[in-house]
């Protein structure tokens, strides 16, 4: 299961040592891939390359539920919804 930190999407990222490729997720089910912006990370919804979080903006807003996801949780979602 996947560790639940609460704070702005830049403190999750930092705590969690995110870096470019991760995955993340959050209560509202969009899947973020970060991004290695020239200045800073940055949160974009995969496979929507317009739908992005600069990295100003992840050092103030918050994404409820935002957590990493684990190999072992995307397996488990993609075996779910083949059932």
């Amino acid at each position: 299961m996947s560790q639940r930190i609460d704070g702005c999407v830049e403190d999750i990222l930092l705590q969690q040592g995110a870096i470019a490729g991760d995955v993340f997720a959050d209560d509202f089910g969009n899947e973020w891939v970060v991004q290695d912006d020239r200045n800073g990370l940055r949160l974009q919804i995969k496979d929507k390359p317009d739908a992005w979080l600069p990295f100003w903006t992840a050092m103030t807003i918050k994404l409820p539920g935002l957590h990493r996801v684990i190999e072992e949780d995307l397996e488990s979602q993609k075996t779910a919804t083949l059932q």
